[in-house]
């Protein structure tokens, strides 16, 4: 007769509190885009804006020719972006990003890009998406390859729409260092806290965390 050994889950109170404040985070994300005004839809895909510098009609204009773009000459990549983004959030940040409710965060830079830049990086986050629906968490050993994944899709995408050969060197070189986006990450949580009137230490908690995964998701 054979035994079974039961293994117990370790849990630590760092990462007890992590994951806590994580799925708080998720839930308030969840409310706050269900309250905002400035929303829309594009291919099925919902729109949510939340900086002034760009209208809800505008960001609409600009992700629908990207989309298109997608649908006429790489189906199989617009069939990704719309399956794994719950939606397209205009924000007022430094870079492209996604975000624990399943949307995609576009900077005003990016959506203000040409077309075909613009469909890169949602084929880019939205790749981001697909490997964290697969079990693929970014951790610091995993990171340089699935940044490589996302980067060869991409580039497998701008190839296709201009005929243009990337050089990834020159993309790494163009978009900011993790560091830079990590200074950014925690004077916008400092300042978030400060305009919820919130406590000090929320802020630092919400740098924390976000620390973390500092230039995680660069487009």
């Amino acid at each position: 007769m054979t035994t079974r050994r039961v293994r117990w889950l370790r849990v630590t109170p760092s990462g007890l509190f992590r994951a806590i404040v994580m799925q708080v985070g998720v839930l308030i994300g969840r409310l706050a885009l269900v309250a905002a005004r400035n929303k829309g839809d594009v291919d099925g895909v919902k729109v949510v804006v939340l900086t002034s510098r760009v209208t809800i009609a505008d960001a609409e204009q600009r992700l629908g020719v990207a989309m298109q773009l997608l649908s006429s000459s790489l189906p199989r990549l617009h069939r990704r972006v719309r399956s794994f983004a719950d939606h397209f959030l205009i924000w007022d940040g430094l870079y492209c990003a996604t975000n624990r409710c399943g949307g995609v965060m576009i900077d005003v830079e990016t959506l203000e890009s040409p077309a075909t830049e613009l469909s890169a990086s949602l084929v880019h986050e939205a790749t981001h998406l697909r490997l964290r629906a697969a079990g693929c968490e970014s951790t610091f050993e995993s990171r340089p390859r699935i940044e490589a994944i996302c980067n060869g899709e991409a580039d497998w995408v701008r190839l296709n729409l201009t005929g243009v050969d990337t050089d990834p060197r020159s993309l790494a070189a163009a978009r900011p260092s993790a560091s830079e986006i990590a200074e950014y990450r925690q004077q916008h949580s400092i300042t978030l806290a400060r305009r919820l009137r919130a406590p000090r230490f929320v802020g630092r908690a919400i740098a924390w965390l976000r620390d973390g995964s500092a230039g995680r998701h660069l487009c």
